[in-house]
């Protein structure tokens, strides 16, 4: 008769190895849901500022003093700089913009949450900033990591 006294090593081997690969996948998959759900949101605020925008834009026509663009006005290089770091956008969108940027640089503001409350968007991320093209109403988010 054989002596069973209780788990050999190597089964309990093999069932760490299991859960340590389940775990892993299950993390991994984590991970991906969390960056999914980021990108959601921003896509959100994107589409929200879009039409704060092209709000604000009628009223300024009507009243530029009581309902000025809002954000702060950035230099080409900066826009530039936060322009490129936008991966969804393609070389060929970088270059468009630029070109934008070439002809009328004033048109182009950075708003980060409150710009965006001011223009009556709110619970905007306070990771989230935003290039606001006041001459054709396209809005450009990217996260600002602080780096």
């Amino acid at each position: 008769m054989k002596n069973n006294q209780g788990v050999s090593i190597i089964t309990l081997i093999i069932t760490i190895v299991i859960i340590i690969i389940l775990a892993t996948i299950f993390w991994i998959s984590g991970i991906g849901s969390v960056n999914e759900t980021n990108k959601t949101k921003l896509n959100v605020e994107i589409g929200n500022l879009k039409q704060a925008v092209a709000s604000r834009l009628a009223e300024n026509a009507r009243n530029p003093e009581r309902y000025p663009l809002v954000g702060n006005r950035i230099d080409k290089t900066s826009a530039t700089n936060y322009i490129n770091n936008i991966r969804e956008l393609s070389n060929f969108e970088v270059g468009a913009i630029t070109a934008r940027m070439d002809e009328n640089m004033e048109s182009f503001r950075l708003v980060d949450a409150s710009g965006a409350a001011v223009l009556g968007v709110d619970g905007v991320d306070k990771q989230h900033k935003f290039i606001i093209d006041y001459s054709t109403g396209d809005v450009y988010g990217f996260v600002d990591r602080g780096e």
